[in-house]
């Protein structure tokens, strides 16, 4: 009997639908620091934002504030709780 083996997987899988769209992401507690130090803090630059690209996977596990941003200019700014070795799907709602 050969050796039972778990998920390989080290994180949690990021994915946009429709695909090619720009997910980025940054700690609740970092854009809280953000929101206290810059006048914007959903300004990617001013607040370090992390970039993820569709169908990568990160280790990530907690509460995050993300962006996606799809190529028609769609973008949709929450908060979200990021589970280890879970599939992370952000849909286009609307047009």
């Amino acid at each position: 009997m050969g050796a039972v083996r778990g998920d390989p997987r080290t994180g949690a899988v990021f994915l946009t639908n429709p695909p090619s769209a720009e997910i980025w992401w940054v700690s609740v507690f970092a854009f809280r620091v953000c929101q206290r130090t810059n006048a914007d803090p959903w300004e990617r630059l001013g607040c370090r934002w992390n970039e993820i690209q569709s169908g990568t996977e990160k280790p990530l596990s907690g509460r995050f504030v993300y962006q996606v941003r799809w190529p028609d200019g769609t973008v949709r700014e929450r908060t979200r709780e990021i589970a280890p070795f879970d599939d992370e799907l952000f849909k286009k709602v609307g047009s």
